[in-house]
């Protein structure tokens, strides 16, 4: 007697009929939690060391095309607050925030002795926007202005 077995083979498709891989990253902005650095111009020699590079973890939600940004938190161990006004908007792939970030570090002579102002421009690629911010960073009483400050946004 000759038994046949088959085999079932199911493959789940998203609604819009294509494969979805899940690592794969959104290639338009979207809304999430980001880990963000700002890296003070190569021209910013003057600024002290704690100011030069800097770290946060920011809120971005994007309602149309308008962005708002959050404080999430910082991984300073030297900072007691940070806080932000940044908003903007994005296209595509394209981001736009201006506004300003601010610390208050202890040892700091100032009580905000850290921030960041102005227009920040970045685009993404996978999970990371990467751009500029033209404009200020200041750490105490050292101020540096240039349009080509670095800044990455990378998503948690």
């Amino acid at each position: 007697m000759i038994r046949q077995f088959g085999i079932v083979l199911a493959i789940g498709l998203p609604g819009c009929g294509g494969i979805v891989n899940a690592g794969t990253a959104p290639s338009d902005f979207s809304s999430g939690n980001f880990s963000v650095n700002i890296v003070a111009s190569s021209s910013c020699a003057v600024l002290a060391d704690a100011g030069r590079n800097r770290n946060w973890t920011l809120g971005l939600v994007k309602t149309g095309s308008a962005v708002s940004v959050t404080m999430q938190g910082w991984p300073e161990t030297a900072a007691v607050t940070s806080q932000t006004n940044l908003a903007g908007t994005a296209t595509g792939s394209s981001l736009m925030l201006t506004g300003s970030i601010f610390d208050t570090v202890v040892g700091c002579s100032e009580p905000l002795c850290y921030r960041a102002e102005g227009t920040i421009a970045g685009t993404q690629s996978g999970n990371v926007i990467t751009g500029t911010l033209n404009g200020v960073v200041a750490y105490e009483l050292t101020t540096c202005t240039a349009a080509d400050h670095k800044v990455t946004f990378t998503r948690r």
